[in-house]
């Protein structure tokens, strides 16, 4: 027989078994000069526009993963900055892992567009501020051979990458999604929204992130 004792216990254990779903949210998007700027948040999925994104979020209102596509398809006509598919872990409370992937699901290697493969962030315990982060690249060192790079120029391009690394001030492609961290937008200390190009839809959902905590 069960006592009032287990029934929180009981609680908790189904609700951690439970949170396995995941749901889908489409959006529309547009690729500009130096962005791809959102449109309209939460369109419905039939009659879908030319350029649109899938937002995968996570039963824990979390955002995993980002697809940029272009007529059903993954985006690939797009300045070598720019992400077309992005996912995010999330190890702990404290740790959000980007991974930035091409248009095949492959890491991102451009050592010209200074574009990382990973991006570790660390949060506060509160999760609304960044503490550091930690980009890493991957890089494919036979194309940069066959095309007259030597060892010691890849190197040496590494290495200025190292030295020259921004510290992130937002988590990248957070404001292409409308859910966040289950609505929250971790910023580092140094951010001011002045200083971003996010269009108006962005920065509306950005602000009201930053000022409900």
């Amino acid at each position: 027989m069960k006592t009032l004792n287990h029934i929180p216990i009981l609680i908790l254990i189904c609700t951690f078994v439970n949170c396995s779903g995941k749901k889908e949210i489409y959006h529309e998007f547009e690729p500009t000069a130096s962005d791809l700027s959102i449109v309209e948040w939460n369109i419905s999925e039939t009659n879908l526009p030319n350029y649109f994104l899938i937002e995968t979020i996570d039963c824990k209102g979390r955002v995993i993963e980002l697809k940029f596509f272009e007529k059903n398809k993954i985006i690939t006509n797009r300045l070598c900055y720019l992400v077309p598919w992005i996912k995010f872990e999330y190890p702990n409370d404290t740790t959000i892992i980007q991974f930035n992937l091409d248009h095949n699901g492959n890491p991102e290697n451009g050592l010209e567009c200074e574009v990382p493969s990973k991006v570790t962030y660390t949060l506060n315990k509160s999760k609304i501020r960044i503490l550091g982060s930690n980009p890493e690249y991957q890089f494919d060192f036979q194309h940069y051979l066959d095309n007259r790079w030597t060892n010691e120029s890849i190197s040496q391009a590494i290495e200025s990458l190292k030295e020259n690394q921004i510290r992130y001030q937002t988590i990248d492609y957070y404001s292409k999604s409308k859910s966040k961290l289950n609505g929250k937008y971790p910023v580092s200390k140094d951010f001011e929204i002045s200083s971003y190009y996010f269009n108006q839809l962005e920065k509306q959902e950005i602000e009201k992130a930053l000022n409900r905590y």
